[in-house]
């Protein structure tokens, strides 16, 4: 997932860079200051290193709560159905753990992510570590 996300990332930088759908633009030519820019791939990078090494802390708990790693491999369905049964989860706890931190008291935490005053891809992970774990790490971890 992480080299898909950087993918992308790379993908509209580069876009934005050269300038190959500037027209289709909504905020025109405005965009951030280099540093929020430069922090926010910091951020992204250590985020990505960071989720591989929690999962697998959280190895012995995934096999405890019935995952396997060993033949035979599960069917076409009940692999379907499991990666159904995560993304709902995922995207249900991500929802909720995100509308939480727009409310006032949790708010100081998520104000990083909306020190973008434009649509960038990059922006879309940039966030505290609290709501990086919270918000994105944990749900993904638990679906």
């Amino acid at each position: 997932m992480a080299i898909v996300v950087i993918i992308f990332n790379i993908s509209f930088g580069l876009s934005d860079y050269f300038g190959w759908f500037q027209k289709y633009r909504i905020q025109g030519t405005k965009y951030p200051d280099r540093g929020l820019i430069i922090d926010a791939i910091e951020n992204q990078l250590l985020d990505n290193l960071t989720i591989p090494i929690f999962a697998f802390l959280c190895y012995d708990g995934f096999v405890y709560f019935g995952m396997t790693s060993s033949l035979p491999l599960p069917s076409v369905y009940t692999t379907t159905w499991h990666i159904f049964v995560s993304m709902m989860v995922d995207d249900t706890l991500f929802y909720w753990s995100h509308r939480l931190l727009h409310h006032r008291l949790f708010y100081f935490i998520h104000k990083k992510h909306h020190q973008f005053g434009i649509t960038l891809a990059i922006a879309s992970q940039y966030a505290h570590p609290i709501e990086g774990f919270f918000g994105n790490v944990l749900p993904t971890i638990l679906g």
